[in-house]
C-alpha cells in the first residue's frame, strides 16, 4: 500500500472516473488500474464497481476512503509545514477560480488590496470545473476556491463533493441568470425573452451538459434544443455562426461585454427562478489573516459589483 493508491481512491470517488483520476495523478489509466488491482489483492477485497454511469466504490472501498482522506490530508499538511521555510516571496494566498465571474471577482479583490497598500502576494489560477476547485482546496493545492453554483430559488445546487469534504463555505454573491447572444442573433435587440423563444436556438456551454445546472433547469422547463459544448463559453464565432445563446450571471455578462469588442446582447429570461451564487471554500486551518483579508475584500467587491449591475 502506498500514498498514490490512497490518493487514487479519493480521486476515483470524486470523479467516478478512472481516466480523470489518472490524469490528476499524472499516470496512465492502465497504470492506475494495475495499481488498484494490486491494492485489492493486498487487501483481499474488491474496491471498485464499474457500471455505465461510471466507477464507484464498494462498501469496503467506502470504509477505506474515510481513512484515505485523513492520511492524504495529513501528508498535505506536512508538506505545507516544510514549504513555510521557503523564501519570503512565497504566495500568501493561492486562489482557484472556476468561472469568468469568479476570476473577475478575485482579480478585482487583488487589485483593491494593492491599492489599499496591502503587501500580499496573491496567486489566482483558472481551474476547469467546480469539482476540481473543491479537490484543490481539499488537497491544499489552493488556500481558497471560488465556485459558481446554480440555485433554483432557495435550493442551491452545490456539487456533491462539497458535502464529502469538511470545507467551510462563505456566500459571496448572488446574481440572476441572463441570456447572452451575439449581434447577429435574431433576439439581439430584445431586452427579455421567454423559454419558448429560445427553443429554436442551440445552447452553448463549456461544461458537460450533465453537470451544467442551468441546462438541467432548462430541461425541467421543457427545453429540447441542441447543445454545443465548446472549450470556452465566450467563443464568439461559434455563437455567431450557429445563432446559439449562452447563459451567465448578470454581473459577469456585463463585465464580459465591456471587455469584448464584438456586440453582445444580454437578455433577462422571463419567469426564471434560477440564480447563480458565488461561494468561497476553504479549510478551517487555511483561514489565515491573509486569507481573511482577501475574503473581506471579495465581499466588498461583490457589493460594488451588484451596485454597478
Amino acid at each position: 500500500m502506498n500514498l498514490t493508491q490512497l490518493k487514487a481512491i479519493v480521486l476515483i470517488d470524486l470523479h467516478r472516473s478512472l481516466s480523470k483520476a489518472a490524469a490528476q495523478l499524472f499516470i496512465s489509466q492502465a497504470s492506475l488500474s494495475i495499481s488498484i488491482r494490486k491494492l485489492e489483492e493486498e487487501l483481499d477485497c474488491a474496491l471498485l464497481v464499474r457500471s455505465p454511469q461510471g466507477v464507484s466504490l464498494t462498501r469496503k472501498g467506502a470504509e477505506i476512503l474515510k481513512h484515505a482522506r485523513i492520511i492524504c490530508s495529513a501528508v498535505n499538511e506536512i508538506q505545507r509545514i516544510g514549504a513555510r521555510e521557503e523564501s519570503r516571496l512565497a504566495v500568501d494566498v493561492s486562489v482557484g477560480v472556476s468561472s469568468y465571474l469568479c476570476n473577475l471577482l478575485a482579480t478585482r479583490a487583488l487589485l483593491a488590496l494593492r491599492e489599499a497598500g496591502e503587501a500580499l502576494n496573491i496567486k489566482i489560477r483558472d481551474i476547469v470545473t467546480n469539482q476540481d476547485t473543491i479537490l484543490d482546496v481539499y488537497t491544499d493545492a489552493c488556500d481558497l476556491g471560488l465556485i459558481q453554483v446554480g440555485r433554483m430559488e432557495e435550493k442551491r445546487l452545490l456539487p456533491e463533493a462539497v458535502g464529502k469534504y469538511d470545507l467551510c463555505m462563505r456566500h459571496i454573491l448572488s446574481d440572476p441568470v441572463c441570456i447572452a447572444v451575439t449581434g447577429a442573433h435574431p433576439l439581439f435587440a430584445k431586452a427579455a425573452c421567454t423559454l419558448d423563444e429560445l427553443m429554436a436556438y442551440p445552447y452553448i456551454t463549456n461544461k458537460n451538459p450533465r453537470e451544467d445546472a442551468f441546462y438541467l433547469y432548462l430541461g425541467q422547463l421543457g427545453y429540447t434544443g441542441d447543445v454545443l459544448q465548446v472549450n470556452h463559453v465566450l467563443n464568439h464565432d461559434i455563437a455567431q455562426s450557429t445563432h446559439g445563446f449562452w447563459a451567465g450571471a448578470h454581473a459577469g455578462l456585463l463585465a464580459m461585454r465591456e471587455a469584448m469588442k464584438q456586440p453582445i446582447g444580454i437578455l433577462t429570461l422571463e419567469a426564471c427562478r434560477f440564480y447563480y451564487d458565488i461561494a468561497a471554500l476553504h479549510k478551517k486551518a487555511a483561514l489565515t489573516p491573509a486569507v481573511q483579508k482577501f475574503l473581506d475584500m471579495l465581499g466588498h467587491e461583490a457589493v460594488a459589483m451588484e451596485g454597478r449591475a
